[in-house]
């Protein structure tokens, strides 16, 4: 089985589109017919499976992505249990935000707020 998508979908920018395509931790195999059983049953399991998510959540997404659905993150947000839930969303970001030169730093930020938000909160209540 072939890639399912465009690796021109994951990033915006040509140079770090270059820079994942030659990162030997990206898999440049065929999927097999194993892995893609697998993905499914996962896609198919997840919704009944998010009402028991307390933790907290981060949901990050570009609205450039054709790889992941934004309607995937707000089923996330909003059936989970979690009492900490933050859905941030990137303007034109594609799938690989973190790669992204125009929005690296913010999405980076981001990350670290939150988990410093929840690392505080965590020893405050313990």
């Amino acid at each position: 089985v072939r890639r399912p998508f465009d690796p021109k979908l994951i990033v915006s920018d040509s140079e770090a589109l270059r820079r994942w395509e030659q990162d030997p931790l990206v898999s440049r195999g065929k999927l097999s017919a194993g892995y893609l059983v697998q993905l499914l049953r996962g896609v198919d399991a997840l919704p009944a499976m998010v009402p028991r998510l307390t933790c907290a959540l981060l949901m990050l997404w570009g609205t450039g992505d054709k790889v992941v659905s934004e309607s995937g993150h707000e089923m996330m947000i909003q059936d989970s249990k979690s009492t900490s839930k933050v859905f941030n969303r990137y303007p034109d970001g594609r799938h690989n935000l973190l790669a992204e030169p125009k929005l690296k730093e913010q999405v980076m930020q981001d990350i670290l707020n939150f988990i410093t938000s929840h690392a505080h909160a965590h020893a405050s209540s313990a």
